[in-house]
Order: C-alpha cells, then structure tokens, then sequence
C-alpha cells in the first residue's frame, strides 16, 4: 500500500469514460492503486487508493496412476484455478506426446486415459495448468512416472523324452519373463487340439504330454 511503479500507465485523450489494462500482473497477488486525471484546464485530481487481488496461479494435486496395463493407464489428477491443464508425457525427460484438457477454475478432479503404450516400459509425465488468460503454469520440479505391465514372453522352450512310460511321452519346458500360467495345444498335424492348462502363476514352466502315437509328426503351440 502507497508503494507504486516509478511509471504511470494511462492515456491522454480526453473522455468522461476511463479504462485502463493492467497486464504482465503476479497470479494471487493483491495490488495497490490510485487514479488520477487531468481536466482540459490542467486541474489534476488523484482518486483514494484502491486494491484488487488476481486470481491465485492454476495449481496440480493429488495425482495418482490407476488401470495400469500393458497398454494402457490412466492418470488422475486435482487442478484448481485452471482453465485448462496440459499433459506431458513419454519415455524420457524429453516427453514428445501431450494431451490437452478444458478444466473449471474451482477445484475439480479429472482423468486422462493413455492408449497405445509399450509393455514393460516406464514413462515420465507432467501436469501444467493454463489460466483463464492462456498463461502456461509449469509444476516446477514436479514430474511423475509408472511402468506399464510387461507382456509375458516365452524363452528356453525345450522337448525332453521321458523314459519308462507305457507309450511315447515328451516333457515340455519353457521360461516366461513374468509370472504367468501354462497353457499348452497340440495335435497330430491336421488333427483335432488338446489343449493342457496349469492356472498356477509360475515363471518355470513344465508340461507332460502322454500317449503320444510313435513316428508321428506333431504341431504344438
């Protein structure tokens, strides 16, 4: 209060409506002035101070990671005093994908859902909030990060004989890179599947095949 800029902003043309724009202002800041004006005879008149404050800078809370897959996520977050909110996002620093939403400026909660995301992979994001005049607000510092699921992938698949069994018999062993169940189709070729399931979550994997048919070719998935 009583403390202003060494420079006056205003115009000189005479009219009985006055306006003056005040711009490059701090966001949620409380500011001080006075009017003056000068009448066609050079009488000078100065108004009592007056204030007003501006609206506090757009703010991003409570953001949290939901419905993670291997493809997809879903970021959560809280924005108050945005007329929009800018997502960031990508596999570095460097982000390279962004999205973009239109927001209330009261506090309001909001999602935004990410598709077509590589498996196994960390991504890196930001949240910065615009305000009702386009000004961009960055979260300083404050970049977040989740992994997507890793798709399972199959690895050391082997064919063993199995000895001292009534008839022709194969163990089938193979590695996944996660926790995952055993599934197994096979079948002489071009006839009907049999399908053998394991629905325990293991990442060693073995499967007995019996009553195989001797000097048969068989195809297996």
């Amino acid at each position: 209060s009583g403390s202003y800029a060494p420079e006056e902003t205003g115009n000189s043309v005479q009219s009985p409506s006055h306006k003056v724009e005040l711009a490059n202002l701090q966001a949620g800041t409380t500011y001080y002035f006075v009017m003056k004006w000068t009448d066609e005879d050079g009488n000078i008149g100065v108004s009592p101070e007056y204030s007003f404050s501006t609206i506090p800078a757009p703010s991003v809370g409570e953001v949290n990671v939901t419905q993670i897959g291997v493809s997809t996520a879903t970021i959560n977050l809280t924005i108050s005093h945005a007329a929009s909110v800018r997502l960031y996002y990508g596999q570095t620093d460097a982000f390279g994908g962004a999205k973009e939403l239109n927001t209330a400026l009261a506090t309001s909660t909001y999602s935004f859902p990410l598709a077509d995301l590589q498996d196994g992979t960390r991504y890196v994001f930001k949240l910065n909030g615009f305000d009702a005049d386009g000004k961009e607000y960055p979260e300083q510092g404050t970049t977040y990060s989740f992994t997507t699921l890793a798709l399972p992938k199959i690895t050391n698949l082997r064919f063993q004989t199995v000895e001292d069994e009534p008839s022709s018999t194969q163990k089938v062993t193979w590695d996944t890179n996660v926790a995952a169940t055993s599934e197994l189709s096979y079948s002489q070729t071009g006839g009907q599947p049999v399908e053998i399931i394991t629905s325990a979550l293991t990442t060693k994997h073995e499967v007995i095949i019996r009553d195989l048919v001797d000097d048969k070719a068989y195809s297996l998935i």
